[in-house]
């Protein structure tokens, strides 16, 4: 130290009086020394304890190495997927209308039972000579989709039941997303209101395992359905927020980090750990999509062989949707430990109110009116409001036609379940290579030229279940038809939610993907509510599911003047553009 030599060369220079005064100044410098070591060392101690500079971590909370997180994203999205396949795509419509079926009762009059119905298998059809009643046993004239069910003192088509209690989960599902964006971005709140709605989705898809068609109790479970639905939209808006974390913190980002403080000019470095970064992120959200379909194909072919052993009974589907439940509670519990942050700093937290949808609403109305800095993106969100619709109701209006209208078993409206999936799978992987093929689909529109043409051959599907209500021609009228047909709608909608997210990215502000991912998320959310509503509707009045294809078709074709209006290059620009006027903060 420099005051202790100078206190030295006192000591030896000095008199004894002077010897005396120097101690007296080395005992002052050495206590000032002291004093000094210790507030370096508490400050090295306390550096030492935050995040590398170059490693952005929010909340200065240190998130765990990215193989458990990676885990546990994975685990989760094994789990979820099963009841979104399972059940709410596939089981939850045909089950609401079924136990509707069982409580139902067939035009004209509300006399009989409805045609494979508990009631109808034990009431049966009266022969001439035992039958008191003047009216024919309607089954033979009234087709089994003119069924209905008395709920709060209004007769419904049952086969419109199931589409109103998912348009109310849906608008319900997009005011609780969009409420949540502020919290899903806290990394401890973000994992707690995981785990929450992973609890109650869960349990509120086990407790089918208690419902009875033939107690008063049945109606419950639209509560249910509503409750699974809005827990499993909540909890995946709170799993896709982990992914920017997740792919910062992959083996490939760190050591190219570690890579670039050592640099003196690192913005060409940096650019590559941009590179990397996004890459990691496009792997992590494929790799769980392609991970949660497998899961959800893994389950329907188990819920078959179930539904197929018990001869596709009601209490079989019930159970089958308890067992989505189980399945979706049990691979959620390596999750709860595995995901960011770790137990140790979730009590470092406390706990806000995660709800706050004046402050979230505001913020994406506030997104919306940059409209004129961002045409092309706002027109495509526009046009997805619209696709989005399109093709949440095409999917719930179809699996319904096929249960009513052809009177499919069970066990091949699963095989239809597996189906989609799977041939959409392939669509995928087989639609870019195709695009590189057409002409019309090169250049820097190129993708969206080829979002266009999946949209167009899309619209194939309605237009030929709609051939029968303009032409007069009967078609899908057999089950070999409508096997054929969910394999082409399969084939398209695959390659469509790829391409839909890929034209989008390229037109969201750079460095602003999360919150521009959100608004993308919550005009999903929040326009698949009106279409089934209406379908419901068409339904109820027409006591013909076919005519919702109509309906289908007319919104499909809409999106095309909007589309027509999106430039990818000029939306590109003007989005980069943005990104430097307006700094996400």
């Amino acid at each position: 130290m420099v005051s202790f030599t100078a206190g030295s060369a006192m000591i030896m220079a000095s008199d004894k009086d002077q010897l005396v005064v120097a101690e007296e100044h080395f005992e002052t410098d050495e206590e000032e020394a002291a004093s000094a070591d210790k507030e370096e060392l508490d400050t090295l101690l306390v550096s030492s304890l935050h995040p590398p500079k170059f490693i952005v971590v929010e909340n200065h909370s240190v998130e765990p190495r990215a193989p458990w997180g990676l885990w546990g994203f994975y685990s989760y999205s094994f789990a979820s997927e099963v009841f979104a396949i399972v059940s709410a795509s596939l089981f939850l419509p045909i089950t609401l209308e079924q136990l509707a079926r069982d409580n139902g009762y067939t035009l004209p009059g509300h006399e009989w039972p409805c045609s494979g119905s508990l009631k109808s298998a034990s009431v049966g059809h009266p022969s001439a000579s035992t039958s008191t009643s003047p009216l024919p046993h309607p089954s033979s004239t009234i087709s089994a989709a003119s069924c209905e069910v008395k709920l709060l003192g209004a007769w419904l088509d049952t086969a419109s039941f199931p589409l109103y209690v998912f348009s109310i989960s849906v608008v319900l599902q997009a005011l609780v997303v969009a409420s949540l964006g502020d919290a899903a971005d806290n990394p401890f709140m973000r994992k707690l209101l995981l785990i929450f709605f992973a609890a109650i989705g869960s349990l509120s898809g086990m407790l089918f395992f208690f419902l009875d068609s033939t107690s008063s109790t049945w109606s419950l479970s639209a509560v249910l359905s509503i409750i699974a639905n809005v827990a499993l939209g909540a909890s995946g808006v709170c799993l896709n927020s982990f992914i920017p974390n997740l792919a910062k913190t992959t083996p490939k980002v760190l050591e190219a980090k570690s890579e670039l403080i050592t640099l003196s000019s690192p913005t060409e470095d940096d650019e590559h750990v941009k590179t990397l970064i996004s890459n990691a992120t496009a792997d992590i959200s494929s790799n769980g999509v392609a991970l949660g379909c497998g899961s959800g194909i893994m389950a329907l072919c188990l819920s078959m062989l179930w539904i197929t052993s018990h001869g596709g009974s009601t209490d079989s589907l019930r159970w089958a949707i308890g067992f989505s439940g189980i399945w979706w509670a049990l691979f959620s519990i390596p999750a709860a430990f595995l995901l960011p942050p770790n137990r140790t700093s979730l009590f470092c937290h406390h706990i806000v109110n995660p709800f706050n949808p004046t402050k979230s609403c505001t913020r994406y109305f506030n997104m919306i009116r940059q409209y004129k800095q961002l045409k092309n993106t706002i027109r495509f969100l526009m046009a997805w409001f619209l696709l989005s619709d399109a093709f949440a109701t095409l999917t719930s209006t179809s699996i319904l036609f096929a249960k009513t209208t052809l009177e499919m078993s069970p066990s091949h409206l699963i095989l239809i379940g597996v189906i989609v999936p799977t041939t959409g799978i392939l669509g995928a992987l087989l639609a870019p290579r195709i695009q590189k093929r057409l002409t019309y689909c090169a250049g820097l529109n190129g993708s969206l030229n080829m979002f266009k043409l999946l949209i167009a051959a899309s619209c194939l599907v309605p237009c030929y279940v709609s051939i029968t209500l303009i032409f007069g021609v009967p078609v899908l009228t057999t089950e070999a038809e409508m096997f054929v047909l969910a394999g082409v709608f399969g084939l398209f909608y695959g390659a469509f939610q790829s391409y839909a997210r890929s034209v989008y990215a390229e037109l969201i502000p750079p460095g602003q993907e999360a919150k521009w991912y959100a608004l993308y998320s919550i005009t999903d959310k929040s326009s698949s509510f009106f279409g089934p509503l209406v379908v419901g509707v068409i339904a109820d009045y027409s006591h013909n599911i076919r005519y919702g294809f109509l309906f289908i078709l007319v919104v499909l074709l809409l999106s095309f003047p909007i589309l027509n209006g999106v430039d990818v290059p000029s939306g590109k620009l003007k989005a980069e553009e943005f990104s430097r006027s307006n700094p996400d903060k």
